[in-house]
């Protein structure tokens, strides 16, 4: 089944729209719009969604994705498939690819903004199992300029303290995790990376922060203040 709209001839003309959706309810629930493809016993079909294409120097079209409002917004939730027998389908979102020397699009993940309460959180985690997975934070291989990893809490405009950034290493009844903190090495004779701890300074006029390696008990085993062990 093919459903399109009428085509255009002129230069600056539109072509038609093609819309779908399911009639308001003055009482009740709405109806709800489904997109699927049939059974079968090959390989499964796919439904592909894709925005219009644009000749020349203007952008291509737009593909927004969005729940409803309410007393509460809607959910939007993108899963892929379960496996019966072997693996779960995977879910992937990647910008698009940049033409010539123009960067290649950006992926920006934000969560809600509030006027009277806290923003939304952001969480990524893997499924717990036998084994759980790991996360992979990383940038892209290049062979001039590797991209950085930074990983910075939010500032405050007001006399409350700033986030904090944990790195913690996971709990067990055998031996804990471990925290490694290192830097890159040299592949090519110069010299590897350096590490660097540093605590924040006060333009207050008072004295800037501690840096301490402390024990398991919390006793500290080195302790810097003002440039002082």
């Amino acid at each position: 089944v093919t459903v399109s709209s009428g085509a255009s001839s002129e230069s600056d003309s539109l072509s038609g729209s093609v819309s779908v959706g399911s009639g308001a309810s003055s009482s009740g629930s709405a109806g709800s719009v489904s997109l699927s493809a049939g059974t079968g016993s090959g390989t499964g079909a796919g439904v592909s969604v894709r925005a219009g294409d644009v000749v020349g120097a203007n952008a291509g079209g737009e593909l927004s994705l969005s729940s409803g409002s309410g007393a509460e917004g809607g959910e939007v939730l993108i899963r892929s498939g379960s496996g019966s027998v072997g693996a779960g389908g995977a879910v992937t979102i990647e910008g698009g690819e940049g033409s010539g020397s123009s960067a290649g699009g950006s992926v920006d993940v934000t969560s809600g903004s509030s006027a009277v309460s806290s923003s939304g959180a952001i969480r990524v985690s893997t499924a717990s199992g036998v084994s759980s997975g790991s996360v992979d934070i990383s940038t892209g291989v290049s062979d001039v300029v590797a991209g950085d990893v930074t990983i910075r809490a939010g500032k405050t405009s007001s006399d409350s303290n700033g986030a904090g950034v944990s790195l913690l290493g996971g709990d067990s009844l055998g031996q804990g995790g471990d925290v490694t903190v290192q830097a890159g090495s040299s592949l090519g004779g110069n010299n590897g990376g350096n590490v660097a701890i540093r605590a924040g300074l006060s333009e207050g006029g008072l004295s800037g922060g501690k840096a301490s390696l402390e024990s398991s008990e919390g006793e500290a085993v080195v302790d810097v203040q003002g440039g002082k062990v």
